[in-house]
């Protein structure tokens, strides 16, 4: 369409801000970690909040991109539990606690 600005681009947000927007959501919403998928967070991960399972601090790494680098990382080295002052919750599995993750970004993307 022309300079009315009534095309695709007027009507449909940039994919990466919705991206972004997601993200946005999930991180104030859910007190999950968007690394590791630890889901028993005290808070949201927003203003600086450490997860203690994978260390990511909030606020630092924010970026889609950056948390898949960090998850692949933390997976490349064996998915271990970091924090040397928290213990992991009874039961810990490193790799279903990442099904954490599927389940925030499929509720985000329904609402």
């Amino acid at each position: 369409m022309g300079a009315g600005g009534h095309g695709f681009e007027s009507r449909y947000p940039d994919p990466l801000y919705l991206a972004q927007l997601i993200t946005l959501h999930v991180l104030l919403t859910m007190c999950t970690c968007p690394v590791c998928g630890l889901d028993q967070l005290d808070e949201a991960p927003v203003d600086w909040a450490i997860c203690p399972c994978c260390l990511t601090q909030s606020d630092y790494t924010d970026s889609p991109l950056r948390y898949a680098e960090l998850r692949a990382d933390g997976l490349a080295t064996g998915a271990q539990w970091q924090s040397r002052y928290v213990a992991p919750p009874q039961g810990w599995n490193p790799i279903a606690q990442l099904l954490n993750l599927a389940d925030h970004t499929t509720a985000s993307a329904a609402n």
